[in-house]
């Protein structure tokens, strides 16, 4: 059954025997899964079906970080039914009409307590997931496969790495019509279950006695004041809102919901992006043999590889976790012209590199690069290849390139000083918005120069070229995030309240009604793995829990 908040009037209330705040991927999950085993379900969501500036201005807020731009807050999350799945923009030749996600799941040190690494360590591991990622394989429509690269071995193969330090991983492509469409017809067609469009959620209230929750507060876009009353609360609207509604909500000493210890909001976590350096190939078949790594098809199925450190190697180094996309390129790319193009790129944000006159110098002496740099940029839409949209491996095309560009995806610590807190200003709605503070530690950058450098031993070793590396995590030629994309760690699970928001039933701590579902309980990263497959199988566990906490 649907619900359009703007038909609702002030002081209306909805019931439930579970309502769940927001509908991403988490919600969804856990929505269809209740409600087709008769729980009635409420689902509340802060936008409609499609996007508007006004639903999206609810998700800016205040960013403190010298590597996101200041609306990252914003462009990394999407205010409408299905979420940030609205986001996946992962596409291949041929391309089915569907856009997609690069999905794949964490792998067992990604639970692990690792002695180098402060605040590591699940209270679950990898194994008692295990059944919960084959059902989130089949949510997100991928093929029930092994992920080794032997398994998915064609006409392309991995490359092969000797010593045991570098090797291949491989990702499934996940459609995201499942969440913006399918689950929407689901949803809406289901007589146990209520999806209020436009309904946004403000605060969370207790009962006198008991420590429950008694009913959640919300707003509709004319202003109405609703409220929703459950035997079960659950917060599935993603990294940053989850923490932003605990912390807006009565708590027992006015810090927030669950925030006894002051741990809501902290360890936040992403996944930062960006070119690590270009591999100049030793032959010219060597761009032909990283078809693996393109998005490709094998039985109808969108695959690629992505290279990674071991994780013997990990525990060993204690090295964070990457994973390294490879997207060949025209000639111009990691050339000295190019860098120097890239650190003057910083005087638009105001910056003013060091050594900017030879910058200048450098780009003037090597006009043939600087061209070839500026003409790639003005490529047309077809001609264009990124980690985004596969399909250069194809015959015939592959010829075009003259490097492969390195693209990795990184683990960050967990680490209590980055966070969510609330900040000074509100939204439209009245409701105070958030702030990121968000940096890199010496550990994280640290961890990835090991690693590039382990890259570059192990590519060279295997006859592929050398590895020119990008130089600059920070200065003006440092990445600079346009989005906030994983947010991930907010709500912490922790056996110890003094440590994390929820219990390993995603419980929250010192509240007996209010479970939190999505990547905001992750205690670390999950490595370098979009979060989505991880987030589908807590979900999924979590309703296996609730239906037996309603029995």
């Amino acid at each position: 059954m649907l619900i359009n908040g703007v038909d609702l009037a002030d002081g209306d209330v909805l019931t439930a025997d579970v309502c769940i705040v927001g509908a991403g991927p988490a919600g969804l999950t856990l929505a269809t899964s209740l409600g087709s085993n008769g729980r009635r379900v409420l689902v509340l969501e802060a936008g409609g079906f499609d996007a508007t500036a006004d639903r999206q201005s609810l998700a800016s807020g205040e960013v403190d970080s010298h590597h996101h731009a200041s609306e990252a807050l914003s462009l990394g999350r999407s205010i409408q039914f299905g979420g940030t799945a609205n986001q996946w923009i992962h596409r291949t030749v041929p391309w089915d009409r569907r856009l997609r996600a690069r999905l794949l799941p964490g792998r067992p040190i990604d639970f692990e307590h690792r002695p180098g690494i402060p605040d590591t360590g699940w209270p679950i591991d990898r194994a008692a997931l295990d059944p919960f990622y084959e059902r989130a394989m089949a949510i997100c429509r991928l093929a029930d496969r092994d992920w080794t690269p032997a398994a998915w071995a064609s006409t392309v193969r991995a490359w092969e790495f000797a010593g045991g330090r570098l090797e291949t991983a491989v990702c499934q492509y996940g459609p995201r019509d499942v969440f913006t469409h399918q689950f929407r017809d689901d949803v809406i067609g289901s007589d146990r279950t209520t999806l209020a469009i436009d309904v946004v959620a403000t605060t969370l209230h207790r009962a006198t006695t008991g420590g429950e929750v008694a009913a959640l507060q919300a707003v509709t876009p004319r202003g109405a004041r609703i409220e929703a009353r459950a035997k079960v609360f659950v917060l599935a609207s993603g990294g940053v809102e989850n923490a932003r509604l605990l912390l807006a909500s009565q708590g027992t000493d006015g810090a927030g919901l669950g925030n006894e210890h002051d741990v809501v909001g902290r360890y936040l976590m992403d996944h930062p992006e960006f070119r690590v350096g270009v591999i100049a190939p030793r032959t010219p078949d060597a761009i032909a043999s990283a078809g693996f790594y393109d998005i490709h098809w094998v039985e109808g199925a969108p695959v690629s590889g992505i290279l990674v450190v071991s994780e013997d190697e990990m525990r060993r180094s204690d090295l964070l976790s990457v994973g390294g996309i490879v997207i060949p390129q025209p000639k111009g790319y990691g050339t000295d012209a190019e860098r120097s193009m890239k650190e003057l790129a910083g005087l638009a944000r105001g910056e003013l590199p060091a050594h900017w006159a030879q910058h200048v110098r450098r780009i003037a002496s090597s006009p043939v690069d600087a061209a070839r740099v500026m003409r790639a940029r003005r490529f047309p839409p077809a001609e264009r290849y990124s980690e985004f949209r596969g399909g250069w491996s194809r015959p015939g095309v592959s010829v075009r390139f003259s490097v492969m560009e390195v693209v990795i995806a990184t683990e960050q610590a967990p680490r209590p000083e980055n966070r969510i807190t609330l900040g000074s200003g509100r939204d439209a709605l009245g409701r105070p918005r958030a702030r990121a503070t968000w940096t890199w530690g010496s550990r994280e950058q640290d961890s990835i120069r090991r690693i590039r450098g382990i890259l570059a031993e192990d590519i060279r070793a295997a006859g592929l070229g050398e590895l020119v590396p990008w130089v600059g995590l920070n200065g003006g030629a440092r990445p600079v995030f346009g989005g906030l994309h994983h947010p991930m760690g907010t709500t912490r699970m922790h056996e110890d309240p003094r440590l994390g928001v929820v219990d390993p039933d995603c419980r929250v701590h010192g509240v007996p009604n209010l479970f939190v579902a999505g990547s905001s309980v992750f205690t670390t990263s999950v490595g370098h793995a979009n979060p989505t497959l991880t987030l589908l199988a807590l979900a999924v566990r979590l309703a296996d829990h609730l239906r037996a906490v309603l029995d």
